[in-house]
């Protein structure tokens, strides 16, 4: 087994998230942070260690009779493709790690398996309120004993533990040992303070009463709402630069107010930086345009940060729509919405900051004691870029109020009103994801819309209302049906030049025939090394395979002749609607793993569009590959919409937020993270897959009634599901219970804000239309094991209501019941059953 150093990491990090710099790590040799890992101390099973099955029948032992070191191992044994066992232990840090903080990751491992990547070891590094930050690598299996598998990550926020998996992803056997798991603490010095920050220029008001005051050196002098000033805590404000590794600095220079705008550029030949920035009222907003450029002639990584010094300890942080926190638990991170919400927690005041969703790039908001509540964008400046972002990058966001009340639901809606057309929902009905081809005829064909199938078999769908969208992939190209598995890169790039593509064939997959080499070759995303990535593994649908991710923009060698994947995708699809007008769009797969490479090859920076950003472990500038698949959606966008045709993709995850907006279909392969979900789309249609779980009734029942809470449509990926009438019964039966309420609710619009309360907490309630219709439904579920009775409270004025009372019926158990009017609200006491979700249809009765 070879080590294979493919990284994934979340987003990248953040260096300086609290408002220190790194300096120095402390030694490699760090003591080892796990407990019992070598296996060796235990009765029946290894002390500290959790084993996981994942709800197959992959079998875990404690194994004594093979071991790198000591006397025992870990054997993790899957009997087929879709067993993936892994043991667990979760490792505590008091104090939490730093951002900019390294963690050093090793085992030993061994295999006797025919599968590759099978032995993976998988990070989740967690902390206060924002989401966790994944790595992981993956281990070149071949047998003949213990190899090491190793990586490392740089700590994106805060982390207070890390929760460390031992895998296997493969049939076949590994064998783990000897984890050994260091961190590495930066050490941190304040950042420079602003000086000079006599006189104060004040901007416009916006329409609701925001304004914002800037002191002549370019700190923050004041925030105000309705001419009150609102309570500042922290010391830094105004843009600040962070060069990798180097010293915070503020960008100050003399402000100067031309017009209704203020001015700012800043020079440093010490830094070798320039800065422009422009503040300006529009509307509802405060927005600022602006520019950092390199001017000293070298590549490099640098933070820009703007500081709002507002908030109190007891002001909260909206990490969710479902979950707020006081700033004294942070710091916080929000990197899942393009927004982000703080407020007072006694009034009705609140700020938002954003990103427009028209500028993509690589960005967060954090709150930390330092520099209080901050967007930060991470820019790769390089000269080898092109036209606008040579040696530079732009950058914009916006300022502007949010109700208190309400937070980041408030913020979102106002949000959606800024960038009505990112938000747009062009799909006239909603409904299942069809996964395949089933084996036998449906007895439920209504209850799917969206099928991931064609061009063949079309009129079928037709037939049944269902939108055919053939099925593309841009982030990759791999060679297949492999004798023998490579293995190592170095062998995979032999294949690689000794491959000898097919011919093409009349109905040959776009990019898969004779042209497959030249794709490879023009779009090969390279790592540090300037080596391409390429991906060793066997897979059910390929077998042995070797994997190379692709750029997919479509401006790589847009002007010449050369071929690459976006030019061949975007013909081929043109092509197949002028063939087959009566397809209604494209299903593109795949943008959660093919863009989490980062790609180092510089003479695919004069093509981006979009700025670049850099590797949290080096600073060196690269191409995160998520941003070239966010381009190739912007051109497949344009041409579908021309023809009326829809844009399906899988892979939405949290960190494909700016990917959300040209899409009119999203799906993802999961059922995590919902509530960001329905946040991003709006009233798109979501939809998921979800794996393992297609035998278990119960557990389907449960997701159907959790994804209903958001209007989120589910579907069951295994093709076992779809084998005969009997192993589609369950499906069905849920299928047609719920399927005709999504479509009520979804059709009525979900809307952010609830204008409704439960005297329970514990509940979650989200609140549907009224449509132009006057429907208007609610959906509350209870997340908790016990069934639960709570008060809902209807807001009369904000609804629109006028009745004396209300008549609310479940549509999932025809249960009624009356609200009552009391002055301005509707209340009414309501039972929900444990991990349900109840539908309430709102009318007059």
């Amino acid at each position: 087994m070879r080590t294979h150093t493919y990284r994934i990491l979340c987003a990248l990090a953040p260096l300086a998230a609290v408002g220190l710099l790194p300096t120095a790590f402390a030694e490699q040799n760090s003591p080892n942070s796990v407990a019992n890992p070598g296996f060796e101390s235990g009765e029946t099973t290894p002390d500290n260690w959790t084993f996981n099955h994942r709800r197959t029948a992959s079998e875990i032992a404690w194994d004594k009779t093979q071991s790198h070191s000591g006397v025992a191992s870990i054997r993790i044994t899957n009997h087929n493709r879709t067993e993936s066992g892994n043991v667990i232990q979760t490792i505590d840090l008091n104090p939490p790690l730093a951002p900019g903080s390294r963690v050093t990751f090793r085992a030993m491992a061994a295999t006797e398996s025919p599968g590759r990547n099978g032995a993976r070891i998988v990070l989740y590094l967690q902390g206060g309120s924002a989401k966790r930050q994944t790595a992981w690598v993956s281990g070149e299996a071949d047998s003949g004993g213990f190899t090491p598998i190793g990586g490392e990550a740089i700590a994106e926020r805060p982390t207070d533990r890390i929760v460390v998996y031992l895998c296997n992803y493969a049939e076949g056997t590994v064998w783990w040992d000897d984890l050994h798991l260091s961190v590495n603490r930066v050490s941190m010095r304040p950042a420079e303070k602003r000086t000079g920050d006599n006189g104060a220029l004040t901007l416009p008001p916006t329409d609701d009463g925001l304004q914002l005051a800037m002191t002549k050196s370019g700190g923050v002098d004041r925030v105000m709402i309705d001419g009150q000033v609102l309570e500042q805590s922290a010391v830094h404000s105004g843009l600040w630069l962070m060069p990798f590794g180097e010293d915070a600095v503020p960008v100050s220079g003399d402000l100067c107010l031309e017009g209704t705008a203020l001015h700012q550029r800043f020079t440093s030949d010490k830094l070798g930086l320039h800065v422009e920035a422009e503040y300006r009222t529009q509307g509802s907003v405060v927005e600022c345009s602006g520019m950092v450029e390199e001017i000293s002639g070298t590549d490099r990584g640098v933070e820009v940060v703007f500081a709002l010094p507002v908030g109190l300890p007891n002001w909260l942080w909206s990490s969710s729509i479902r979950r707020d926190l006081p700033l004294s638990a942070g710091p916080h991170t929000q990197s899942s919405t393009t927004f982000a919400a703080l407020s007072a927690p006694d009034n009705e005041q609140g700020l938002a900051l954003a990103v427009p969703a028209d500028a993509p790039c690589d960005c967060q908001f954090t709150y930390d004691a330092a520099f209080g509540f901050c967007v930060r964008f991470r820019f790769g400046l390089s000269h080898a870029a092109g036209g606008r972002l040579k040696g530079r990058a732009p950058f914009r966001f916006v300022l502007y109020r949010c109700n208190g009340r309400w937070r980041l639901r408030d913020a979102a809606a106002r949000y959606y009103r800024l960038w009505p057309d990112a938000f747009t929902s062009r799909a006239t009905n909603q409904g299942l994801w069809m996964f395949g081809t089933p084996r036998f005829p449906l007895p439920d064909p209504e209850n799917y819309t969206f099928h991931e199938a064609g061009p063949a078999g079309w009129e079928d769908d037709d037939t049944h209302g269902i939108l055919t969208c053939p099925y593309i992939i841009p982030g990759q190209r791999e060679i297949t049906r492999l004798a023998t598995l490579p293995k190592d890169r170095e062998q995979a790039m032999e294949v690689f030049r000794d491959f000898q593509p097919p011919e093409a064939r009349k109905r040959s997959r776009p990019g898969w025939g004779p042209s497959i080499k030249e794709i490879v070759e023009n779009c090969a995303l390279y790592d540090a090394q300037g080596h391409p990535h390429v991906l060793v593994r066997n897979t059910f649908w390929g077998g042995n395979s070797i994997t190379f991710p692709l750029n997919a923009s479509p401006h790589l060698h847009e002007a010449d002749d050369h071929l690459t994947i976006a030019k061949t995708l975007l013909t081929h699809v043109e092509k197949m609607h002028e063939e087959i007008p009566s397809l209604d769009g494209i299903y593109v797969d795949s943008l959660g793993l093919w863009g989490n490479y980062l790609n180092y090859r510089r003479d695919h920076f004069r093509e981006t569009t979009i700025p670049l950003s850099y590797d949290p472990l080096t600073g060196r500038p690269v191409i995160p590959n998520r941003f070239t698949l966010l381009e190739f959606l912007w051109a497949l966008r344009d041409k579908l919409h021309a023809n009326d045709k829809l844009l399906f993709a899988n892979g939405l995850h949290p960190n494909r937020r700016f990917h959300f907006f040209p899409l009119d279909v999203l799906g993802v392969e999961g059922h995590s993270d919902l509530e960001q979900k329905r946040v991003m789309a709006y009233q798109k249609p979501f939809l998921l897959l979800i794996y393992n779980i297609h035998d278990d009734p119960a557990q389907m029942e449960h997701y159907f009634h959790l994804c209903t809470l958001y209007g989120i449509y589910p579907s069951f990926a295994s093709m076992r599901v779809y084998e005969n009438a009997k192993m589609y019964e369950a499906t069905a039966g849920l299928n047609r219970r719920f399927v005709p309420v999504l479509r009520k609710i979804t059709a009525a619009g979900w809307q952010p804000v609830t204008h409704a309360d439960s005297s329970k907490p514990m509940l979650w309630l989200e609140r549907w239309g009224p449509n132009s219709d006057g429907q208007l439904y609610f959906t509350v579920y209870n997340p908790g094991k016990q069934s639960c009775t709570s008060k809902i409270t209807l807001s009369a004025s904000a609804l629109g209501l006028r009745s004396e009372s209300l008549q609310l019926t479940d549509l999932l158990s025809d249960d009624a019941w009356t609200a009552r009017w009391f002055e301005d609200r509707y209340e009414v006491p309501l039972s929900i059953p444990a991990q349900q979700c109840r539908v309430l249809l709102v009318e007059s009765p």
